[in-house]
């Protein structure tokens, strides 16, 4: 029933409640249908899936909108009670009424996908499952047996192994299955047992009866150690009857008992946040109930659980044993919970509704994103007293200097009440501006501050506003004054060099020392939002120097490249800052040799224009030693057999740590950072073929070391030959087997066998 991946950690939360984007879809769809009903539900990343009653399954994307995919007719005679989606979206499980199971392999990305059937459970009722991995998914019945059913690999000849094994009979209905690394977390209606699948072992935890959920302490981890004393970091968490919630560890042993009736909600209302800008706030009450109780558990972000069933909805903080939320239902069918959603389903309903518990910070930017300005200035006002404190403490101040801007032309009232608080905001930045002023800090000396806060006063107000926002930076490095933007936005690119130069020398003049890397971030991020790269032309040469100096200050650290100014293999992994202006200032520059040797990254700009094969073989040098040579796909007519031999003999150059420009030896460090002998062989064979790689890398065996030729390499040769053997189509033989070699020697199903 229930599914998770993790959320976001938050500290003062509020829940917030919307409808997700496929609604609309689902309601034109289904409103002039009585027949077909939705009645199960699963979610990815990427993907949502219906089981209906009369056995279709239907898929709507996600990403990058949501819309309708496909439907996908199951030809079973009876309603589907459950489907799932496996963990990396490779496969889809559903369960019918009669104990049927089907196992949709690829159905998302694949029009003739193909279906495993089984009938090993028909006649019972399935009560539940959990995928483990990709091809492993866990079966808990109403008899009380658990079983795991693999999906078969063709690839790797799986089927000759049993995919349906029963694990074990536990005498009653499984309500709820957990996995983590090798150990499974089994609730019966009577009882919960932690069973150790190596060992083919099981306990059951604590001693009394009646269980209602449980859940690991964290979600799957594969990189988990397999040692007892690892184990001891994790718990286990059992719902109780009387709302109480066990915790134990993997011996089964329970050392806490919390109890949690009678205890308040942290959260007492829900808001809600919908329409456009100038829609309101709505608000809905959580009424308190007498008739609580737990159910099955999720745990998400390893610290808040998820307990849930068709009446009641609790979130805890596992940590600090709150109770953070609470909310009773009617008829509640289904939960599935994605990165920082809960996703709820009602019974002959056909839309899903979301609840999110967000921090203000995330609030905003929100209510930003979906401009819902009236509302969220409204829930600024209902909670000014918490926003002022959080403001007190986050570098994201300016998200409600933002949202002032947009009231303006909304609502003069509301905009006049939300400006209070944001002065309320500014006149405590101010107050810890000055009191930081009067610190004795290393940064700022005592007896300069009289001649900073008389300097202000003397200089003109360009001057002031950049000071204000220097010294504001310094301790906050988030909050924008917008006075200082708005100052920049309206200047000419020669006024702003002139200004930010004026701005050095007076910051010098008053206290000896100026942070070069604030006015240089600040100037060319205000150059690149005023696009004044595009307009070189009318800047003066003064301005031309001060941005050359600032865009090379700023990427100082992205190291130099060869003397001869091409890029060491190292330095593609560099990002650069500000690469558009670079870019531009490369075009500009009457010596890009400079340029290119302080910033090699800029080489990039000029590979990606490599259309003509003349220009390939050019600039074949300068590709390889770059690390760029996944661009030759691009272009798979010019990689000849010929083209291969010089680019052979060019990496065997440059494997020996030469330039292959000007000969010149790099450290060996750097070659540290070039792709092995393996790497180039497997990109090749889709060109050249296999019996040609052979021949190049056998012509330069003394270069090779043997360990740089991996079994991947080896695999991907000989599956390409019986490809290409055994296909018209000679190029996609080859992709075709490199593809297959690299998924049989990576995937953990199959690697075993494939050895």
């Amino acid at each position: 029933m229930f599914s998770s991946y993790g959320m976001k950690k938050f500290e003062k939360l509020f829940a917030v409640e919307h409808t997700d984007p496929i609604n609309h879809i689902l309601e034109e769809t289904f409103k002039l249908s009585q027949r077909i009903k939705l009645i199960c539900f699963d979610i990815s990343c990427n993907y949502i899936v219906f089981g209906a009653n009369n056995g279709s399954v239907h898929v709507y994307k996600r990403t990058p909108e949501a819309t309708f995919s496909k439907l996908i007719p199951c030809k079973i005679p009876a309603a589907i009670q459950q489907i799932s989606i496996s963990p990396k979206e490779g496969n889809v499980s559903i369960v019918d009424e009669t104990g049927t199971i089907l196992i949709l392999e690829n159905c998302f990305i694949e029009s003739n996908f193909y279906t495993h059937v089984y009938s090993e459970c028909k006649g019972k009722r399935i009560t539940t499952t959990k995928w483990d991995t990709d091809s492993r998914i866990y079966i808990g019945d109403d008899d009380g047996e658990v079983a795991i059913l693999t999906v078969p690999n063709l690839r790797s000849m799986a089927l000759l192994n049993t995919p349906y094994v029963a694990l074990m009979d536990l005498g009653a209905p499984i309500i709820q299955i957990d996995t983590f690394s090798r150990f499974i977390l089994v609730t019966t209606k009577r009882k919960t047992f932690i069973c150790d699948t190596e060992r083919e072992m099981y306990k059951q935890v604590g001693r009394k009866e009646k269980s209602l959920g449980a859940c690991f302490s964290q979600s799957i981890s594969e990189e988990l150690a397999q040692s007892n004393e690892d184990l001891v970091k994790y718990r286990l968490y059992c719902a109780r009857p009387g709302l109480r919630m066990w915790v134990a560890n993997f011996e089964g042993e329970v050392f806490y008992t919390h109890k949690y009736r009678n205890v308040v909600p942290n959260i007492s209302e829900i808001l809600k946040f919908c329409g456009d800008e100038t829609a309101d706030l709505v608000t809905e009450n959580v009424s308190e109930d007498e008739n609580k109780s737990f159910g099955k558990m999720l745990v998400f972000n390893d610290k808040y659980l998820c307990v849930a069933n068709r009446e009641n909805l609790h979130i805890i903080d596992s940590e600090k044993n709150d109770l953070v939320f609470y909310k009773r239902h009617s008829d509640l069918v289904d939960i599935k919970l994605i990165n920082d959603e809960i996703f709820m389903w009602n019974l002959n309903s056909t839309s899903l509704k979301v609840l999110n518990f967000f921090t203000i910070e995330e609030i905003l930017s929100r209510i930003l994103k979906y401009r819902q300005y009236k509302a969220g200035a409204q829930f600024v006002l209902k909670y000014k007293c918490d926003v002022i404190e959080w403001s007190k403490f986050s570098q994201h101040v300016k998200l409600l200097n933002e949202l002032g801007c947009k009231l303006s032309t909304i609502d003069n009232e509301l905009s006049q009440k939300f400006q209070e608080i944001l002065q309320e905001v500014m006149d405590y930045e101010e107050k810890q501006l000055l009191e930081y002023l009067k610190e004795d800090d290393p940064k700022i000396g005592t007896l300069n501050i009289p001649k900073i806060v008389e300097s202000i006063k003397e200089v003109c107000y360009e001057l002031q506003t950049m000071e204000k926002q220097y010294k504001l930076n310094e301790s906050n490095h988030i909050v924008i004054i917008p006075q200082f933007t708005e100052m920049l936005i309206n200047m000419t690119g020669n006024d702003m060099t002139k200004l930010f130069m004026d701005f050095i020398k007076h910051l010098e003049g008053v206290q000896g020392r100026v942070d070069m890397d604030w006015c240089y971030n600040q100037y060319l991020h205000h150059f690149n939002l005023k696009k004044y790269y595009l307009k070189f032309t009318e800047l003066n040469s003064q301005t031309i120097e001060f941005v050359t100096k600032s865009f090379l200050q700023v990427n100082r650290n992205c190291g130099a490249g060869c003397p001869c100014s091409f890029p060491l293999p190292c330095l593609n992994r560099t990002p650069t800052k500000y690469i558009i202006i670079g870019n531009a200032l490369l075009e500009y520059s009457e010596k890009p040799e400079y340029l290119l040797h302080k910033v090699p990254h800029l080489w990039l700009d000029k590979i990606d224009k490599f259309i003509k094969l003349e220009d390939f073989e050019k600039n074949l040098p300068l590709i390889l030693q770059f690390g760029c040579v996944e661009i030759l796909k691009n272009v798979p007519k010019y990689v000849t057999f010929d083209f291969c031999d010089n680019l052979i003999d060019l990496f065997v150059k440059l494997k020996s740590r030469k330039c292959l420009n000007c000969g010149s030896n790099f450290s060996e460090e750097i070659s540290n950072h070039l792709m092995k002998w393996d790497c180039l062989g497997l990109m090749l064979i889709p060109f050249i073929g296999a019996d040609n790689v052979l021949k190049l890398f056998l012509s330069r065996h003394m270069h090779i070391p043997q360990s740089e030729l991996t079994e991947k390499f080896y695999m991907t040769c000989m599956f390409s030959k019986i490809r290409t053997n055994s296909s018209e189509n000679e190029l996609g033989s080859k992709k075709a087997a490199v593809k297959l070699a690299l998924e049989l020697t990576t995937d953990n199903d199959t690697k075993t066998e494939v050895r």
